[in-house]
C-alpha cells in the first residue's frame, strides 16, 4: 500500500510504502478489505495530524534508548536497575525484535500469558506470579507512554491490554490436629470458652 504523505520543497510527491501484512501483524497476505480499512485509517491519521511514519526501530532498540535517555536521569538508581533487569530478562527475549511501529496489543497479551505459564528467567519450572507480570506491564506502559510523547508511535498499545489480576490470597485453615493442640495450649486461659464456640 502506498500512502502519499505530502510534497517536498521541489513539489515532488513524498510517498510511504506500508506493508499491510506487517502493519496488521498477519501470518498471511492481507485481504483487499483489510488493505482498504488500513488505508482509510492511515488517511484519517494523516488528515488529523496523528500519522507517524513507521520506523525500523525495534522495541529492543527503543527500550534501550528509553532507559538511557529517560531512565538514567528520571528514575532512582534502584528503580532503573530493576527496570533494566526486567526488560533484559523478560521483555527483549520475547518481543524485542518486533518493530516498535508494528507492536500490537496482542503481542503484549501473549507475552503476559506466556510469562504466567512458564516465564521464569532462572530456568526453574512454572510461570511468573501475576504480580510480576503486572510489573512487566507497568514498565511497558511507562516506556510506551514516552514513545507517544516522543512521536515515535501514534498510540500506546499497552493501554489496550489487560494485565493479569492479582490472585486472591486463599484463607488458611487449621487441621483438626492443629485445632486440638491449640485448645490444649489455651485450656487454662480466661477466654478458653470463647475459643470453643463454633
Amino acid at each position: 500500500m502506498v500512502l502519499e504523505l505530502d510534497r517536498d520543497e521541489n513539489g515532488r510527491r513524498r510517498q510511504k510504502w506500508i506493508s499491510v501484512r506487517k502493519e496488521l501483524g498477519l501470518p498471511k497476505p492481507a485481504t483487499k478489505k483489510q488493505a482498504e480499512e488500513l488505508l482509510i485509517q492511515k488517511l484519517k491519521e494523516l488528515q488529523e495530524g496523528w500519522f507517524i511514519e513507521p520506523s525500523k526501530m525495534t522495541l529492543k532498540e527503543y527500550l534501550h534508548r528509553w532507559l538511557e535517555d529517560y531512565g538514567r536521569t528520571n528514575l532512582r538508581q534502584t528503580t532503573f536497575e530493576s527496570y533494566e533487569t526486567t526488560i533484559r530478562l523478560h521483555i527483549i527475549p520475547e518481543i524485542g525484535n518486533i518493530p516498535l511501529a508494528n507492536l500490537k496489543p496482542a503481542h503484549l497479551q501473549k507475552l503476559y500469558a506466556d510469562k504466567l505459564k512458564g516465564g521464569r528467567a532462572d530456568g526453574k519450572e512454572g510461570g511468573l506470579s501475576p504480580r510480576t507480570v503486572r510489573y512487566i506491564h507497568a514498565i511497558l506502559k511507562e516506556a510506551l507512554k514516552h514513545a507517544v510523547k516522543w512521536e515515535l508511535v501514534a498510540r500506546s498499545v499497552a493501554e489496550a491490554v489487560d494485565p493479569p489480576k492479582e490472585r486472591p490470597k486463599g484463607q488458611q485453615s487449621w487441621t483438626a490436629e492443629e485445632v486440638h493442640r491449640f485448645l490444649e495450649a489455651v485450656k487454662d486461659h480466661r477466654l478458653y470458652p470463647l475459643y470453643l464456640l463454633p
